[in-house]
């Protein structure tokens, strides 16, 4: 064994089998409740920037949404790893999608008696994402008690692939195709698709709660949440990927976040033609989650995840230079594609290295850093939307992408990412 890499081959009480039902049966209906809540989530993914549009066409303002997405990350992330960390996660998370099926609920009785407020859209998004930091942090807290550590690349493959076919594929489309119709309709579809997730993750039987014996009980919530984040910057591959999948995220969101208006005013897309847009990122995702175990088996990781990020940096000039959906879409495809394998990769990895008593904490940590982003991407996509037009964004982050590539191949050089090899 590489001595260098001696401080990372970390291993983790895993729940008896007494404690979890019989991994097929869990694995699946936890894979059901997030598709539910992820095909919800497709609707309005694109009936709220339908909806922001068409209240303003300021940029900065249209972006407000993708910064009330991130904001939570950043003010709720890792307090809500150290809340899944303390409590049964199967229970967090039926708790928190019903609480998010009421928020969506009302939004949507608010539209279809006629109110319209873009500061109401930011509140309910900031609420939808709040609860999000809690209910994702515990799914994949959850993933490593349903399957063994050898077989994770592939479950984790399966919940990103179709998770993503269900909020960038099937969803998109029917979103905008429904906000044609009712701009409530996609929203109170959203409300029950939460109310599902809410329904199928409390039929889930067992105990998905860390060792009470592993868990430092008497220590403050904010010591445990600390906790989690010295235990991720201090641990180098895992802070190399929290840290690039923010700058990534930064690229990213720039783009994305008036991506309605690029849509619209440079493509000439209609409210299907953006979902159909935003599909074709889904697309990719899928193939590149999908592919990513039999990828890793013949090439090695690191070099996956260095060719991934080359990929979203080529591809977001592309979209910044694209005159037709064509090759937009192309665009959004690549980069999806990508995120598929880098997501895959670095979620395996946190799932095989970090202490289960631990590990919803890292997880949140990790998504503290790597949504934390999403704000600061955002602004920067509006402000550069309306200084040089709705293309700017997206040659920013082609630049700030690639920088990433240096600092990751110096971080990750020696590490050992086979979650298999990792565990053992």
């Amino acid at each position: 064994m590489d001595p260098g890499r001696i401080q990372y081959q970390l291993g983790r009480r895993r729940p008896e089998l007494s404690e979890v039902e019989p991994s097929g049966r869990g694995f699946g209906r936890l894979w059901t409740a997030v598709v539910a809540s992820n095909l919800g989530d497709g609707l309005v993914l694109v009936a709220f920037p339908l909806l922001a549009a068409s209240l303003t066409r300021n940029p900065v303002a249209v972006a407000g949404l993708s910064v009330s997405a991130g904001l939570p990350w950043l003010v709720f992330g890792p307090i809500s790893g150290a809340i899944v960390d303390r409590f049964d996660r199967r229970r967090l998370m039926w708790v928190f999608d019903l609480a998010r099926a009421t928020v969506v609920g009302s939004l949507a009785i608010f539209i279809t008696v006629g109110g319209e407020s873009l500061q109401l859209l930011y509140v309910v998004v900031f609420l939808i994402a709040t609860g999000e930091t809690v209910v994702d942090t515990a799914a994949q807290a959850v993933v490593p008690a349903l399957v063994p550590s050898d077989d994770l690349d592939r479950a984790n493959g399966r919940l990103f692939s179709t998770q993503t076919v269900a909020h960038r594929f099937i969803g998109p489309p029917f979103g905008g195709f429904f906000f044609g119709i009712a701009a409530t309709l996609p929203v109170a579809a959203d409300a029950a698709s939460f109310a599902i997730a809410a329904a199928v993750i409390a039929s889930l039987s067992g105990r998905f709660r860390p060792d009470p014996n592993a868990t430092i009980a008497p220590s403050g919530l904010w010591v445990s949440t600390f906790e989690g984040l010295r235990w991720l910057w201090q641990n180098r591959p895992i802070r190399a990927f929290a840290t690039g999948a923010a700058v990534l995220n930064i690229g990213i969101v720039a783009g994305e976040s008036i991506l309605v208006l690029l849509a619209q005013d440079e493509l000439g897309l209609s409210g299907a033609g953006f979902g159909a847009l935003i599909a074709a990122s889904a697309v990719g995702y899928t193939i590149g989650a999908a592919v990513t175990s039999r990828l890793v088996s013949r090439a090695d990781r690191l070099t996956v995840v260095v060719a991934s990020v080359v990929l979203i940096s080529v591809a977001s000039a592309a979209i910044g230079l694209a005159s037709h959906w064509s090759v937009a879409a192309a665009g959004l495809g690549a980069i999806g594609m990508a995120g598929g394998l880098w997501d895959v990769i670095a979620v395996s990895y946190r799932q095989s290295a970090v202490p289960d008593r631990l590990l919803g904490r890292i997880m949140a940590a990790y998504r503290f850093v790597a949504y934390g982003a999403y704000p600061v991407g955002a602004l920067l996509g509006g402000l550069s939307a309306r200084l040089a037009g709705n293309r700017a964004p997206f040659f920013l982050g082609a630049v700030v992408v690639i920088t990433m590539i240096p600092y990751l191949i110096a971080a990750l050089r020696s590490v050992e990412l086979n979650p298999a090899k990792v565990s053992s």
